[in-house]
């Protein structure tokens, strides 16, 4: 590895180590219902995801999709809200959903090397790549 790599790897490293504490919801920690939060990111995606299964999902919808697009452009290093983009998107079969799963997957690429991330992290670059796996299996068809 060049001293070049080691400069570029150290600097998307550090842009990305305060996101990589963050979870789904904008987050170090998941609040109970009635506690609150100065942190303007948790509270700007407060009733947008639910829970089943014990698994994590975003709501789709205009009024949800527009503050996840809000999200992007206050918080452009939280990778969370490019997912949920992509996934509402590519459900209703809008192509642009590769932008944002591209743009979420650069920013999982190097969250997922910091020590101590949160698992979502992990999860959410699996599901992207898994959707971007099956156009292209498509594609070939």
């Amino acid at each position: 590895m060049s001293l070049e790599d080691i400069k570029s790897n150290l600097f998307f490293i550090q842009k990305y180590s305060h996101v990589a504490y963050y979870g789904p919801y904008g987050g170090e920690n998941l609040f109970g219902q009635g506690l609150g939060t100065d942190n303007k990111l948790y509270n700007m995606l407060e009733r947008t995801y639910y829970f089943r299964d014990g698994k994590f999902y975003y709501f789709c919808g205009e009024k949800f999709e527009k503050i996840y697009k809000q999200i992007t452009v206050e918080y452009p290093d939280f990778p969370f809200s490019y997912c949920a983009l992509a996934d509402c998107k590519k459900q209703r079969g809008e192509s642009d959903w590769v932008d944002y799963a591209d743009k979420g997957l650069e920013i999982f690429k190097w969250t997922t090397k910091i020590g101590g991330h949160k698992n979502e992290h992990d999860e959410c670059m699996k599901n992207l790549l898994d959707f971007k796996n099956e156009v292209a299996v498509i594609d070939k068809m």
